[in-house]
């Protein structure tokens, strides 16, 4: 049963006169990180779905790079509208020489076959997948048929409930290309953060996840304004021996003191003492 942890829009930023940065995401980043230390057995990975970074500074990549690398769980990168191709090649991944191609890559691990499209587009919040990018989806698609699949993508291919980011989201056409190109494929789940929302919901037949992330969340009760709330999720996901996928979202939580902190034997016997 692989396990492993979703976490998007992590929006790194030191730049202390960063007017953008909404919440000191380093130290959610730090946070979040200690959380996940004592799981045992250890996480087999960990999905960032983009927006790593708040405005793709070299600083920012090292910090995330450093932590992650210390952290000791292959981490599975995408990038999104905040980051920049060329210096998460160069300081991430030791690769200058890719330059700002898309980052689309895809590798089986833990009995899982995770695929990543780079639905990024230079200097723009839109999100866009072009012909070439979507003949390799589907080529990737198509390799390994026995190992159940997991698509990453930052910008989500379903409906979003917010006007402002359904209004950034996927370029005009991006979405019902990308549906032709899925279809048929049995993916277990589509994986995307930007909205800063969560949402569930049943794209073309395929369980389409959109985590909040790390920065803060979108309220999307008052549709004609945007407000901005701190907070944010992440998702701890387990994968079954037939194949169900188990997607549980964990809040950043603003008070952690718990109300409760018992161990379980004792908390059975006082629910049935109780009777309910």
């Amino acid at each position: 049963m692989p396990t492993f942890v979703h976490l998007s829009d992590l929006h790194v930023s030191l730049d202390p006169d960063d007017t953008m940065l909404l919440s000191d995401t380093l130290s959610t980043l730090d946070t979040v990180l200690a959380r996940l230390e004592p799981i045992r057995p250890r996480l087999d990975f960990i999905i960032a779905s983009g927006d790593l970074t708040n405005h793709g500074h070299p600083d920012a990549f090292d910090a995330i790079r450093d932590r992650f690398d210390a952290f000791g769980v292959p981490i599975i990168y995408a990038l999104g509208n905040h980051d920049e191709r060329a210096v998460f090649y160069e300081r991430v991944l030791g690769q200058p020489e890719r330059g700002t191609d898309p980052y689309d890559h895809d590798l089986v691990i833990a009995g899982l076959h995770v695929i990543v499209v780079d639905s990024s587009v230079p200097n723009s919040p839109l999100g866009a997948l072009d012909d070439e990018q979507l003949a390799w989806l589907r080529g990737a698609l198509e390799r390994h048929p026995d190992v159940p699949k997991i698509l990453v993508i930052h910008h989500p291919p379903a409906p979003t409930t917010h006007p402002v980011f359904e209004f950034l989201n996927l370029q005009p056409g991006t979405r019902e290309r990308l549906a032709a190109t899925i279809e048929g494929s049995k993916l277990l789940a589509i994986l995307s953060g930007h909205v800063h929302h969560e949402q569930f919901m049943v794209w073309h037949g395929i369980p389409t996840i959109i985590s909040a992330g790390l920065h803060n969340v979108t309220d999307v009760i008052d549709s004609d304004r945007f407000r901005a709330h701190s907070g944010g999720s992440y998702g701890l996901v387990t994968v079954g021996v037939n194949h169900d996928l188990n997607y549980q979202t964990v809040p950043l939580l603003s008070n952690p003191e718990p109300l409760h902190d018992v161990d379980l034997d004792t908390l059975k016997q006082y629910l049935t003492a109780a009777g309910h």
